[in-house]
């Protein structure tokens, strides 16, 4: 029998309760809010009648190819960053499972980021560059005027559209750009605004585009930038990166371009594997 003298037992004791519990913690790994519908807006940032009006064009996407478009407006990311939550959430609500045919629109409001998380089903049709458009050119501008209907209902709809292509069906509940627009705006756009990352793990693929993020003011007019990143050499978990940020200002004219280095990828204990192996993201900020 082991003896311990005076109270380091129970100290002990204590302590074994404690590392038991962390360990417990992480394997459960974060926590997420039950989906609410198509829309699920856990901070009323939209009213009944916008969300009512979203998840119209939704249902009307899933009804004819069966492919689902859920959006998620949270408070905030907490310690997680905006590509995580989204992959995440994505796996944890199982959008779009059976074909992996889902997308997630997910919007933090305290963060002020915003990511588009596609499915394996629809990645060729989905793209990186279309999905940068729809971000770039319909949901960023309106989110940075505080227009958040506006922004999502734009970016529903021309999500919508994409992917009825696929399926060859026509939607009520159309884009204000046909694919062929939004094609043409991807080639004229995608060259420096967005780089790509591709990020390997365990069973899980990972393809996140470069961020941007709006506020910062123009040297020249006070007008707002956009800052946007694009990868030179990509951070493993062992070495770190190489990144190119452009500030650009629209008004203007203005763009500077700063190189610097990214940090070495973090391993997170929440990340999910399962079915749907990975999946693409894209992400923007908004000021």
């Amino acid at each position: 029998m082991l003896k311990v003298p005076g109270n380091r037992g129970v100290v002990i004791a204590v302590a074994v309760i404690i590392v038991l519990a962390m360990a417990g913690a992480i394997q459960a790994g974060p926590s997420f809010p039950a989906a609410d519908g198509a829309v699920s807006d856990y901070i009323q940032l939209l009213s009944e009648t916008e969300v009512s009006r979203l998840e119209a064009i939704s249902h009307e996407l899933l009804d004819k190819t069966g492919a689902a478009l859920v959006v998620a407006i949270i408070d905030t990311l907490g310690d997680r960053s905006l590509e995580d939550y989204a992959t995440d959430l994505f796996g944890e609500w199982g959008i779009g499972t059976q074909e992996d045919n889902g997308v997630l629109i997910l919007l933090a409001m305290r963060e002020r980021e915003v990511a588009i998380e596609v499915g394996y089903g629809l990645e060729d049709t989905l793209t990186d560059a279309r999905s940068g458009t729809v971000l770039r050119e319909l949901m960023l501008p309106a989110f940075g005027q505080d227009e958040f209907f506006e922004g999502m209902d734009k970016g529903m709809r021309a999500i919508a559209t994409i992917i009825a292509s696929r399926y060859g069906v026509n939607l009520e509940a159309g884009g204000a750009y046909s694919v062929a627009q939004i094609d043409s705006r991807a080639q004229s756009g995608s060259r420096d605004i967005f780089g790509v990352i591709m990020l390997l793990g365990l069973g899980v693929g990972l393809i996140a585009l470069g961020t941007a993020k709006f506020g910062q003011k123009c040297p020249q007019c006070k007008g707002r930038l956009m800052v946007t990143q694009r990868i030179l050499k990509r951070a493993t978990h062992l070495t770190t990166g190489t990144a190119v940020k452009t500030y650009q200002c629209r008004q203007c004219g203005y763009r500077n371009e700063k190189t610097h280095i990214t940090p070495r990828l973090g391993r997170t204990p929440g990340m999910w594997v399962g079915p749907r192996g990975g999946g693409m993201s894209r992400g923007g900020g908004f000021g």
